[in-house]
């Protein structure tokens, strides 16, 4: 499967919708912020999972830049490309942090 092309607002989105999806009882779920670029951090239970960077602007994402995005959320393409297309939930993320051991069963 070959990487879509995605513009940088795209990724954003899905990030914000994650967001507004998160947990606040349980501290689950992104936390973005916006300095010099994008950032978005996945904290599961209060621990700090992964962090990702989005360039602002417009235009599309480079390939390159896309699957720096890509590798760390520790994403394969296939998951990655549900993630930018939103329809990926919180849980599904969250299976795909404990299939990379990122998140531990007993956390």
């Amino acid at each position: 499967m070959k990487l879509p092309s995605y513009r940088a607002a795209e990724i954003r989105g899905a990030f914000k919708k994650m967001e507004a999806d998160s947990s606040q009882e349980d501290k689950t779920g992104f936390v973005t912020n916006v300095t010099k670029h994008f950032n978005a951090r996945f904290y599961y239970k209060g621990n700090y999972i992964a962090r990702a960077t989005v360039p602002k602007g417009r235009r599309e994402i480079r390939r390159g830049t896309l699957n720096n995005i890509r590798s760390q959320l520790k994403m394969n393409l296939e998951e990655f490309a549900d993630f930018a297309d939103c329809p990926m939930t919180i849980e599904d993320l969250i299976g795909i942090f404990k299939s990379v051991n990122l998140i531990v069963n007993n956390s």
